[in-house]
């Protein structure tokens, strides 16, 4: 697959995991009637919003870091007592949004690698 062409999928998916994770979270609260406070659990996530509408490949890098304390919390709620099917689900949308953030980063960061380096290549030849 072509770098481009996998950069923007990865970066669809990873738009459409986030608007899922933010989601499922007060949803999941409200459905097992959890306190409200738990709801507010998706609020750290909204700081990414603008840096993730402009691609912008630093803002995904850390996304990912604080995507995995909300894969830590999911992986309790799932192995826990009180299992619920909503909890699966905000499992999975969240290791979702962790490959599909990375692999657009990875991606964009090679894609500078190429530019720069053909860029170098047009400098040296001058």
């Amino acid at each position: 697959m072509k770098t481009r062409k996998l950069m923007t999928l990865s970066l669809q998916s990873t738009h459409w995991c986030y608007i899922a994770l933010v989601l499922i979270i007060p949803v999941s609260t409200l459905v097992q009637d959890l306190p409200w406070v738990f709801g507010l659990l998706s609020l750290p996530l909204i700081i990414f919003a603008r840096g993730l509408r402009r691609g912008n490949t630093r803002t995904l890098i850390w996304m990912c870091f604080v995507t995995l304390l909300y894969f830590c919390i999911a992986t309790d709620k799932v192995f826990g007592v009180n299992a619920h099917p909503l909890d699966l689900a905000e499992l999975m949308v969240t290791i979702l949004l962790f490959l599909s953030a990375m692999t657009y980063a990875r991606c964009s960061q090679k894609m500078e690698s190429l530019l720069r380096d053909v860029h170098d290549e047009k400098n040296n030849s001058v």
